[in-house]
């Protein structure tokens, strides 16, 4: 017998999945403070909200389905086919086909029941970002289970497909939708300053941290590959594009940071790192293969799976070659064997940054970790391959990226 939990599509339902997500985005813009609506480029803060909004019904991917098979035993006490003399159960031999079909996109949006549906809902194992069918052939009998298995994912196209119809108005007004309604609100906002500017009264401050870029409460999950090690399990590590989302998401939020400088000015090393734990907690929170973006001492970013860390980062204050180099030994000190994917962040106070950015790659270069010097991705973005204190064939990625800060 089928279990349940597994028929796809059937959560009541997608419409109105939609209009929450709607409803989200909505609150979401009336929660931005002030400071992120004048302080935000308008392009990279409808990116980052269409981003989270977006809903990606997931894509299948059937050029990389993969099969295995094992030994079973069948339970056939339900076949009405058979006589039994006793109660059972009754099992027989057989093999099981396990198809490990993977896709793109979000896997919760495979629950929501769309406005066309069957009566009889297709059926699947949802496993991270893959489908699992199984298919059991008795020992003796004639079965193609590719077959079998094909006519339920053709069932589960046909819902997608469905579901694709449903939310595809949504997606593509989503981004003028964001554009028009941050648009309302700095309106409300310039016209509420215009008042305030008016006023024959002393505008009074508001100290204290300035905000950052909004978080959601439909967040991007973290992508966690199992690689083969010499060790006794397997073991997790970040994939390359999400390694560079991080990345990218550092850089977004440096660049906004260096377009509002009076907001940073007065701002020390840990309040500096709590705006980029704030980008990266609005992307990554509440993954279940990997917990959140957390400080872990003073100034770490760092991701989890389980009890290994995947991604690590350190924020530092630039104040000379040495203060830079301790920075690389703290970062490195961070690391167990299993590491490999790294990052240091450097807030730089003074004025001449072409100075700090041509002494990088010979201050890493010159470092004992230093393997080689990768691709440099723009001025202030650099790569390199170190490796781990006590082993030098084990190497892991730090990518150096530069913030420009005022006095």
């Amino acid at each position: 017998m089928r279990d349940r939990d597994y028929y796809l599509f059937t959560k009541p339902s997608l419409s109105a999945l939609i209009d929450a997500v709607g409803r989200a985005l909505q609150e979401e813009v009336d929660g931005l403070t002030n400071a992120v609506i004048q302080a935000a480029e308008e392009k990279e803060l409808v990116r980052s909200l269409y981003e989270k909004y977006f809903l990606a019904v997931p894509t299948i991917r059937e050029g990389d389905i993969e099969v295995e098979q094992s030994d079973t035993k069948i339970d056939v006490s339900h076949d009405t086919m058979r006589l039994f003399t006793s109660p059972g159960p009754h099992y027989i031999d057989g093999s099981k086909f396990t198809y490990h079909i993977p896709f793109d996109g979000d896997p919760d949006l495979l629950q929501y029941q769309p406005s066309r549906y069957t009566l009889m809902p297709p059926y699947a194992q949802v496993k991270e970002s893959s489908l699992v069918i199984e298919v059991d052939v008795e020992d003796g009998r004639d079965v193609d289970p590719d077959s079998q298995m094909q006519g339920d994912l053709n069932r589960i196209q046909e819902s997608i497909s469905w579901a694709k119809e449903d939310v595809s108005h949504f997606n593509n007004g989503l981004e003028e939708r964001i554009a028009s309604t941050l648009k309302s609100r700095k309106e409300k906002i310039e016209k509420a300053s215009n008042t305030l500017a008016g006023s024959k009264y002393k505008i009074r401050s508001n100290p204290g941290k300035p905000s950052t870029y909004p978080t959601t409460s439909i967040e991007r999950k973290v992508s966690i590959e199992i690689t083969s090690t010499s060790g006794p399990r397997p073991e997790p590590t970040l994939p390359e594009k999400q390694y560079e989302h991080i990345l990218e998401i550092i850089k977004n939020t440096s660049r906004a940071i260096e377009r509002s400088p009076k907001a940073y000015k007065s701002m020390n090393e840990e309040n500096l790192r709590d705006i980029f734990l704030a980008q990266l907690n609005g992307h990554y929170k509440g993954n279940a293969a990997a917990e959140a973006f957390n400080a872990h001492g003073k100034t770490d970013i760092l991701i989890r799976d389980q009890d290994r860390n995947v991604f690590i980062g350190e924020c530092k204050i630039w104040d000379g070659d040495k203060v830079f180099s301790e920075a690389i030994g703290q970062l490195l000190g961070y690391t167990a064997w299993r590491d490999t994917k790294t990052a240091l962040i450097i807030f730089n106070r003074n004025k001449n940054l072409s100075s700090v950015l041509a002494k990088i790659p010979d201050l890493v270069n010159a470092y004992p970790n230093f393997k080689r010097e990768l691709q440099q991705v723009d001025e202030t973005d650099f790569r390199f391959l170190l490796h781990h204190n006590d082993d030098k064939a084990r190497e892991l990625f730090m990518a150096v990226v530069v913030v420009e800060l005022p006095e």
